[in-house]
């Protein structure tokens, strides 16, 4: 390991744990949105599974209890939109973006404590979208509380989320059928329709998942697609968002694909991003977190 990557990654430690992580532990304030409450779940639940420490745990239970308490419909089984903090639903609109991303982060809270009841709430969320969501084509993207089918445009988007969420849960409950439902899924997804941002994720995050489903066949025909797709963008541009996901996608490249100077475009990136680190807490701490996590692993 040289001198350069050595201090990266002590900066990417103090970023994560100094910054983003004392920011959202300190500063917290309730959001009525269900998909802030999963990032944060995610984002305390990995960062506990990576460090160990109990105020992350601390954080990631209390998180964990107020989204099956008041997000979860304990009546038909979905997940609402948007919720007071004193439990009001201001939107009962149940999204296969926000399934996905629930079972995301609860199938994280399992894996870094073994919690039963929230991989029973994963595994709930997974046998309420393939029932009531899945069609002939794909999955709807939207319905009422009771499953009722909402027009929506179909978003390349909710299908990688959801793909996210089903191989995050297939590493904890190897169950033939979800495996299948998430191979489906990586077969499902139109890359073409995702934005910038999207498609740097796809790029490394497709071949993580297949690396969970341990599958050679699967791995290989994904493989050079993930290297061509990341690849192919050149400049992250000026957005945090996608400037997160080039440093991961980056890092994956050089890693996975043996691209000599993946790491040293990712270094630059990090570099470009920490010049706004103000605004990476204010604006995406979630995605920020995740993009530490993943420096980390890759260089463990």
């Amino acid at each position: 390991m040289t001198e350069r990557t050595d201090n990266f990654i002590k900066e990417v430690g103090c970023i994560l744990e100094n910054d983003l992580m004392k920011t959202l532990i300190n500063q917290e304030t309730f959001s009525s949105c269900v998909m802030d409450n999963t990032r944060l779940l995610w984002s305390y639940s990995a960062a506990y599974g990576y460090f160990g420490k109990r105020e992350y745990l601390l954080a990631a239970s209390k998180t964990r209890d107020r989204f099956i308490n008041i997000f979860t419909d304990h009546k038909f089984g979905g997940v609402f939109w948007s919720v007071k903090e004193n439990g009001e639903r201001t939107d009962t609109t149940i999204r296969l973006s926000a399934l996905g991303s629930a079972i995301y982060a609860l199938s994280e809270f399992h894996k870094s404590t073994g919690d039963e009841e929230a991989l029973k709430a994963a595994i709930n969320l997974y046998n309420i979208t393939e029932k009531e969501f899945r069609t002939e084509k794909g999955y709807r993207e939207a319905a009422t509380r009771d499953f009722r089918f909402i027009e929506e445009q179909e978003k390349a988007e909710s299908i990688l989320i959801l793909l996210e969420g089903y191989a995050n849960l297939y590493s904890q409950w190897r169950q033939k059928g979800l495996k299948a439902d998430t191979v489906g899924l990586i077969n499902l997804l139109k890359t073409d329709d995702l934005n910038i941002t999207g498609k740097l994720e796809a790029s490394w995050s497709l071949l993580a998942d297949t690396f969970i489903m341990k599958d050679f066949d699967l791995i290989n025909r994904i493989k050079p697609f993930s290297y061509r797709f990341g690849k192919s963008i050149n400049c992250p541009g000026q957005y945090l968002n996608t400037k997160i996901e080039s440093v991961i996608a980056d890092l994956w490249l050089w890693k996975y694909h043996n691209d000599t100077y993946g790491a040293a475009r990712a270094m630059k990136t990090w570099k470009s991003i920490m010049e706004e680190k103000d605004n990476v807490i204010a604006s995406c701490p979630s995605r920020g977190v995740r993009m530490c996590i993943q420096c980390l692993r890759i260089f463990d």
